[in-house]
Order: structure tokens, then C-alpha cells, then sequence
């Protein structure tokens, strides 16, 4: 199963076989290390830098 949220909070769930459909959960926000962002905090984060 895999799980696509928006920045509206809106999720939605498509099943192995392909069936796609809207979850009745929102996500105002996400856990990033210790806090919790909501979506416009995230054009704030620094870029993830790999050597």
C-alpha cells in the first residue's frame, strides 16, 4: 500500500492491485527529527546535502 498526502492535508491510499481512493484522514503536519512542520515550514528546511 502506498500513501500520497498534498499540502491541503488531503491523503489518499492506492492498494497493490492499483485501486486508488481518498483516506478520511487529513495531515495538517509532519514529524521532522524532534518537531512537528506544517507544509509551508517545509520550503524553509535545508536542502538534505549527501557527500
Amino acid at each position: 500500500m502506498t500513501v500520497y498526502s498534498d499540502r491541503a492535508g488531503a491523503t489518499w491510499i492506492r492498494k497493490p492491485d492499483g485501486e486508488v481512493s481518498r483516506s478520511g484522514h487529513n495531515i495538517a503536519d509532519w514529524n521532522v527529527g524532534d518537531r512537528r512542520l506544517p507544509w509551508t515550514e517545509f520550503d524553509q528546511c535545508p536542502p538534505n546535502r549527501r557527500s
